[in-house]
Formats: C-alpha cells, sequence, structure tokens
C-alpha cells in the first residue's frame, strides 16, 4: 500500500513539472502571451468546435445507419464517389474495432449485373483495407415480411389511422 508521503512527493513533482512547463508558455519566445485573442480566433475556435462536434455526429450516424445507397456510386458504374469512400472509411473503423457488423447494400436502379459488380467492390474495398468480410454480414435482400431489416419494412406502418393523435395504427374504429 502507498503511504501517504509517496504519493505527496509525486503530487510535488508533477506541481513542479506542471508550473516550469507553463512557464516557459509566458516568455517572450513566442509562447502563449504572444497570441492574440481576437474575434477571427474566436471564430476560427468555434468553427472547429463545430465541426469536430458535427463530425462525431456524422460518424455515429453512419455507424448507426452501416448502409450504402446507390448514391455512393458514380452514376451506372461501380465507381465509388468520395463520400462513398468516406463512410466506407467510417464503417470499416468500426468493424475493425468490433470484429465485424452488419453493412446494408441498397440497389436503387441498378441492374442485376451492375449490383453484383457493386457488391464485388465494396467486398474488395473493404477487404484491402484489412476487414474480415466473413465477419460482416452483408444484406442487400428486399423486405419479405419474415423480420428481415429493410427500408421497405417502413411500408407496414403506412397503414389507415384514425384523426386522433397518437392512434397512429387504428384503422380509424371508434
Amino acid at each position: 500500500m502507498p503511504s501517504a508521503l509517496g504519493s505527496t512527493k509525486s503530487f510535488l513533482a508533477m506541481l513542479l513539472a506542471a508550473a516550469a512547463l507553463l512557464s516557459g508558455c509566458a516568455g517572450k519566445q513566442g509562447g502563449l502571451a504572444d497570441v492574440e485573442w481576437n474575434d477571427q480566433a474566436r471564430r476560427d475556435t468555434n468553427a472547429w468546435m463545430i465541426r469536430t462536434y458535427q463530425g462525431q455526429q456524422v460518424e455515429n450516424a453512419i455507424t448507426r445507419q452501416h448502409t450504402i445507397w446507390a448514391h455512393h456510386f458514380v452514376q451506372g458504374t461501380t465507381s465509388l464517389t468520395p463520400r462513398a469512400e468516406r463512410d466506407l472509411g467510417i464503417l470499416r473503423d468500426h468493424y475493425l474495432r468490433h470484429d465485424g457488423g452488419v453493412l446494408t447494400v441498397r440497389r436503387g436502379d441498378a441492374s442485376d449485373e451492375l449490383f453484383e459488380a457493386r457488391l464485388a467492390v465494396l467486398d474488395s474495398w473493404l477487404s484491402d483495407e484489412g476487414v474480415r468480410m466473413a465477419s460482416v454480414t452483408v444484406e442487400h435482400d428486399l423486405y419479405t415480411g419474415d423480420g428481415k431489416r429493410s427500408t421497405r419494412a417502413a411500408q407496414d406502418y403506412v397503414r389507415p389511422s384514425s384523426d386522433e393523435p397518437y392512434n397512429y395504427h387504428q384503422s380509424g374504429d371508434k
């Protein structure tokens, strides 16, 4: 068990080191004292904070959605757009951290041949980035009504409803 004297000595050593470092920042050699905190500096700092926060939210949304849409490809091709590469990079990091996950791929208006080629491009891209594709479940089937996830699952919620609030799935009977 560490003694109180040992922790006091450690604390004092850290305090002295911090004081030495901080005194170096306030010197005449271009330290913090020379930085002008004007309106432009405030704007730049605020913009950086907002971009950082929004960037984290975008990454969270991409990870949560885990979907590659038709607009992630150049129209009529298997070429990835810059947005697709950004989104796949975020998903790659997620799959590597969590040893896999789910990737949903939406067909859009792609032909069967083009869609299969796009799936191959995604598989190749993620594999080349170090993702073990055996640990990634790729979903691309249409909704069949048997519990599979899909954007078409929302059709289950498009049913006649009453005009009263909070009675979303009522048939209108009172």
